[in-house]
C-alpha cells in the first residue's frame, strides 16, 4: 500500500495471478471504495473514476440528497451518563450546517453491506443557556433505496442494531484521556427512531460537543489558501500540539 495518509488518500496495487484471482481482488477493490463510502469518505480523492467506479461515483453523488428534517426549534435531550461526567441536558436546535445521506441498494445489503445512513450537523444550546453555542451531528439509518415510500411495517422491517459509531468512541476516548485541545463531548444520546420516523425502530445516534472560537478549516477552504498560509497553518497546529 503506498499513499499520503495525512491528507486521506492511499494507493492499492494488488499482484494477483491472471483470471483466476481476478474475480477476488475485483471483490476486494468494491469492498474497499463502497467501506470508504460508508466512512463518509469518497472513492476518488484526486484521480479520476474510470469505468470501474462509475456506479460507485453515482452512489457517493446521492449522498448530497435530503433523507430528514429536523426543524429549528426541535428539543433533543441527552440523558446523564455519570461515568463520563455528562449531565442530562435539553438541547434547542437553532440551524442545520450540513448532510450527508448515504444510499444503498437491495443488492448492496445482498453483497453483505450495511444499510445506508444519513448524517446531520447543527448548530444547537442548552435549553437554559442560549448563549452557550454547541454543535450537534444526528446519525441515523435510512431505508434500502426504493423504500422510502414503502408502508412504514417495511421499512421498519430493515432496521438494523446500532452499530460502533467511530466519532462518538473518538469524543469519548478524548475526553477520558482529559484532551486539551480538541472541542470537549457535551452530550450524546443512543437509541431508536420512533414509529413515525424514516426506519422506524432504526438506530439513531446524537453527539453534541462544544463550539470553540474560530473557524472549521473545511478541505475546499485550506486547499485555496497558498502554499505560505498552508505552511503557515501546519506550523500552529505543530506549535500546539507540542
Amino acid at each position: 500500500m503506498l499513499g499520503h495518509v495525512g491528507d486521506g488518500n492511499f494507493h492499492e496495487t494488488i499482484l494477483f495471478d491472471g483470471a483466476k484471482e481476478r474475480d477476488e481482488v475485483a471483490k476486494c477493490v468494491h469492498d474497499m471504495v463502497y467501506r470508504a463510502i460508508e466512512m463518509e469518505g469518497t472513492c476518488t480523492g484526486e484521480h479520476g473514476i474510470g469505468l470501474g467506479k462509475k456506479d460507485v461515483l453515482e452512489k457517493e453523488g446521492s449522498a448530497q440528497s435530503s433523507t430528514f428534517w429536523v426543524p429549528e426549534g426541535t428539543e433533543i435531550t441527552t440523558e446523564a451518563k455519570p461515568h463520563q461526567l455528562l449531565p442530562s441536558r435539553t438541547w434547542i436546535i437553532t440551524e442545520k450546517l450540513e448532510e450527508l445521506s448515504f444510499f444503498m441498494t437491495q443488492q448492496d445489503i445482498n453483497d453483505g453491506h450495511k444499510p445506508g445512513f444519513a448524517a446531520a450537523k447543527f448548530v444547537c444550546h442548552p435549553k437554559d443557556d442560549p448563549s452557550k453555542l454547541a454543535f450537534m451531528r444526528i446519525y441515523r439509518q435510512i431505508p434500502i433505496c426504493g423504500f422510502e415510500s414503502a408502508p412504514s411495517s417495511i421499512r421498519a422491517s430493515q432496521a438494523v442494531p446500532q452499530k460502533p459509531n467511530r466519532e462518538l468512541a473518538a469524543f469519548k476516548e478524548l475526553k477520558h484521556l482529559a484532551c486539551p485541545v480538541v472541542p470537549q463531548l457535551l452530550g450524546y444520546q443512543e437509541g431508536t427512531q420512533g414509529d413515525n420516523e424514516i426506519v422506524p425502530g432504526g438506530y439513531e445516534i446524537s453527539i453534541v460537543w462544544e463550539k470553540v472560537p474560530g473557524e472549521p478549516l473545511s478541505q475546499d477552504y485550506f486547499w485555496s489558501l497558498n502554499e505560505q498560509q498552508r505552511d503557515r497553518i501546519r506550523e500552529e497546529f505543530r506549535r500546539v500540539y507540542r
